[in-house]
């Protein structure tokens, strides 16, 4: 039987935070949808001390986006 991986869908925003740190194994994801947003996000996106933050900008959205940044 495979061994599972823990992941946490990762925001940098408070509840992240403490998620993270109550699963200190899991692996942390953040998914870029290649939006104006987050992209300021993700050059300020808080990593926790010792942690990776794997970054995945597969789901591009940043075509579908409105100019006031609904998409």
């Amino acid at each position: 039987m495979a061994k599972s991986t823990t992941v946490i869908l990762y925001s940098g925003g408070m509840d992240s935070i403490i998620v993270a740190s109550m699963f200190p194994a899991a692996k942390l994801l953040y998914v870029d949808l290649g939006t104006a947003y987050s992209r300021k996000e993700v050059e300020h996106l808080y990593r926790p001390p010792g942690r990776d933050v794997i970054i995945d900008d597969r789901l591009f959205l940043g075509d579908r986006e409105r100019d006031d940044a609904i998409i």
